[in-house]
């Protein structure tokens, strides 16, 4: 666990139903220019039961960690994805416009791919193919995600044969 969003789905793994904000507070060091500088910690421990430890966390961290690394990979792509379908609607709305049928008809088989990205079999492990026009999201920006405390790209792929960023789907 290196930052605290991972021990608040931890501490809701050991007590289910709990609530940061409520149950307890996690909090995080940051150093003077707002960086994180340590590990996190609980602040204060509200429920009736004995406040973990370390360890103990540590030791349930491990056993779910492919569940978070998926759950959050999976929120990545579908907000990639999301930006996507909002950005060619209004590309959509423009090649109408315009009249042009070949853009329309690539813009809608873009969108239907889009919405589908989720039903695939190996989603969230999934590319996400580049628009049929010149999108406001510079390519050269992957976006990142934090798998196991390295930055991993979500690669976005111009074919439709993308790589896996993750091995298997949690349990």
């Amino acid at each position: 666990m290196r930052v605290h969003d991972e021990m608040i789905f931890t501490l809701q793994k050991m007590f289910p139903g709990s609530h940061n904000g409520i149950d307890y507070f996690v909090g995080h060091p940051v150093s003077s220019d707002l960086k994180r500088s340590g590990d996190p910690f609980i602040a204060q421990w509200n429920l009736p039961v004995p406040q973990p430890t370390w360890d103990e966390m540590l030791k349930v961290w491990e056993q779910h960690k492919p569940e978070y690394i998926y759950t959050e990979h999976s929120i990545t792509v579908r907000s990639l994805r999301k930006f996507y379908l909002e950005e060619s609607d209004v590309m959509l709305a423009r090649a109408m416009e315009d009249e042009n049928t070949e853009l329309t008809t690539s813009i809608k088989n873009y969108r239907r791919y889009l919405r589908d990205l989720t039903k695939d079999p190996n989603f969230p492990n999934v590319g996400i193919a580049e628009p049929p026009y010149k999108s406001s999201i510079n390519r050269a920006d992957i976006l990142f995600f934090q798998l196991d405390y390295g930055k991993v790209p979500v690669e976005l792929h111009s074919e439709g044969n993308p790589n896996a960023v993750l091995e298997n789907k949690p349990d």
